[in-house]
């Protein structure tokens, strides 16, 4: 095992019709041999009769030899012998290159990142941009000035404006630290050591956003509802109906069920909030079941070409929860209940679930959710649909859909 060796030296064919030569960087490895061009010239009187370089001539290059020598030492003996002749001469030559100044504005590198998202996740990133643009008083920053120290900054600003307890904390966070490690995939190369953008988030980690409070509905209020759906219209029947809709597809959040798919009786979608990070996008395939057909005949798309009518009703899916809550804290007092949203159709089908004995575990696989514990296991088992099918059955029968 032996690491690359170096020599300067210069063609004899190669010559120019002066007399002198440009020299190259001869790269010995593995007995297979490579030259790289060097910025150095000589001249007659610094190499001899057998186009040796004289002494007097690698004088002057000391300083750039010196610099080669650094290169192969920043390797092991096994990491040179791993790698074929062009690829140490490639990464000699790399990392010979002189630095150059690198330039990138984060906000417009940010858009790039958003426009290649899908609409409803654009418009959160788009949202994190905009906040921290008027944290900073500007809308163009050169990503080297995002450090651990205006990170924390802008964690306080977030504080004294929504609370740390604020879902926007982590969520912008988040958003500006997934942009920024984008950039840092893209534009560094760690193997060859050419790290354009540091990452300022080994000295800060954004914090965790809180478990959401759980908020669930009784039973009989579930009921209730179902009961007095078909009495309502307009706004309060269409915003009953979807936190019902919600409920019956194991709480599909209302981003999902305005994007969702359909084929025969079973809707698809990737849950919008997870996906990114998860390595299945987070896929949902959920029955509808047969004894809540009312709800679903009057929420079907007739054209098929989504699962449900929203994507028709609303030209953007958060129009539906900012418009519809309203609507159901004011058929909330028709039917003598506390105040609800449409976040709460989940936690209830989850309580729900857990009170007729479905096991915890289950209920997380409805929901969606991913166990931290077996996340690698989970890469190696297909998932079996039908079983949370039949615990959406159980829970489904539980109430008289009419």
């Amino acid at each position: 095992m032996s690491t690359p060796t170096i020599k300067p030296v210069i063609l004899k064919h190669r010559g120019k019709p002066d007399g002198s030569f440009n020299v190259k960087l001869r790269i010995t490895h593995q007995r297979k041999v490579k030259y790289i061009p060097t910025t150095f010239t000589v001249k007659k009187g610094e190499y001899d009769k057998s186009f040796e370089l004289k002494s007097s001539a690698i004088v002057w290059m000391s300083d750039f030899l010196k610099q080669v020598n650094e290169v192969i030492s920043s390797k092991n003996t096994f990491e040179w012998e791993t790698m074929s002749i062009d690829q140490v001469a490639y990464y000699i030559e790399e990392s010979l290159k002189p630095e150059e100044k690198f330039e990138l504005d984060f906000f417009e590198f940010g858009e790039i990142v958003a426009s290649k998202k899908p609409k409803y996740s654009a418009a959160n990133y788009r949202s994190a941009l905009n906040s921290f643009a008027f944290f900073l008083g500007r809308s163009d920053l050169d990503i080297s000035m995002i450090t651990s120290t205006l990170m924390r900054a802008y964690e306080s600003h977030l504080v004294d404006k929504h609370g740390k307890d604020a879902r926007a904390l982590s969520l912008y966070i988040s958003a500006i630290a997934y942009i920024h490690s984008e950039a840092r995939k893209k534009y560094n190369d760690n193997e060859l050591d050419k790290i354009r953008i540091k990452n300022p988030f080994e000295y800060y980690k954004p914090p965790k956003q809180k478990p959401a409070k759980k908020f669930a509905l009784p039973p009989e209020v579930i009921q209730k509802l179902i009961d007095i759906r078909h009495d309502l219209k307009g706004l309060h029947k269409l915003a009953v109906d979807t936190f019902l809709l919600s409920f019956i597809t194991m709480g599909s959040n209302v981003p999902d069920l305005y994007y969702a798919e359909i084929e025969g009786d079973v809707i698809l979608y990737y849950r919008t909030k997870t996906k990114e990070r998860r390595h299945d996008d987070a896929e949902m395939q959920i029955r509808l079941e047969p004894v809540c057909a009312p709800l679903i005949n009057d929420m079907k798309d007739s054209s098929g070409e989504k699962a449900f009518k929203l994507h028709r009703l609303y030209t953007f899916y958060k129009s539906i929860a900012d418009k519809g809550n309203g609507r159901l804290k004011e058929v909330a007092e028709m039917i003598g209940a506390k105040p609800f949203t449409m976040k709460w159709a989940r936690h209830t089908w989850a309580s729900v679930a857990f009170s007729i004995g479905i096991p915890k575990s289950l209920i997380n696989d409805c929901l969606c959710h991913v166990d931290p514990d077996l996340a690698v296991t989970d890469i190696y088992i297909t998932k079996d649909w039908s079983v949370l099918w039949e615990a959406n059955r159980k829970v489904m029968e539980q109430f008289d859909w009419k």
